[in-house]
C-alpha cells in the first residue's frame, strides 16, 4: 500500500511567526510610529493667539516684568518673550525659515501688551512662540 504523506510546510520569519502575521505585526508598528509622531507634533505645534507684555527674558528672568532694563536687554542681543497674566512665559522663536530675527516683530513693543497670532512650541518645559503677527493692545487709558 502505497500511502503518500503531504507535509505542509509555512515559511516563518522572526522567530516562528508566519508571513502573514509579520506583515500584520510591520503594519501595527508603522502606524503606531506614524500616530505617536503625530501626536508628538500636535502637542508641540499649534496656531494661536498669546497676550502678554513684551519683555527681554534675562531680564525678565532677573527683575520681573517691571524691573530691569529690558530695550538696552534687547538692544545688546537679548532675546525677547511675552509674559501672560498667569505669568508663562512665551520664548519668540525662529520662523521655519529662518529668515526673520526673531526678535524683530517684537522690538517696537518692548514694555507693552500685546495679542501675538502664531505657533505655540512646546518642549522640555519650554514654551516658544512663533510669530507671525502682533497687534498692540489698548492701554487701561486708552479704553
Amino acid at each position: 500500500m502505497n500511502t503518500s504523506i503531504h507535509q505542509h510546510h509555512t515559511h516563518t520569519l522572526f522567530g516562528g511567526l508566519t508571513m502573514k502575521r509579520s506583515f500584520v505585526f510591520v503594519v501595527l508598528v508603522v502606524t503606531s510610529a506614524v500616530m505617536l509622531t503625530a501626536q508628538e507634533k500636535a502637542r508641540t505645534t499649534r496656531e494661536t493667539t498669546v497676550s502678554g507684555t513684551v519683555v527681554c527674558v534675562e531680564e525678565f528672568l532677573r527683575y520681573g516684568t517691571n524691573g530691569g532694563d529690558h530695550n538696552a536687554c534687547a538692544k545688546a542681543g537679548g532675546s525677547l518673550g511675552i509674559v501672560t497674566k498667569d505669568g508663562q512665559l512665551f520664548l519668540s522663536l525662529l520662523p521655519d525659515d529662518y529668515k526673520t530675527d526673531p526678535n524683530a516683530i517684537l522690538m517696537k513693543y518692548i514694555g507693552n501688551e500685546i495679542e501675538a497670532r502664531g505657533w505655540i512650541r512646546n518642549k522640555a518645559g519650554v514654551n516658544g512662540f512663533v510669530i507671525m503677527n502682533v497687534t498692540s493692545r489698548p492701554t487701561e487709558t486708552q479704553r
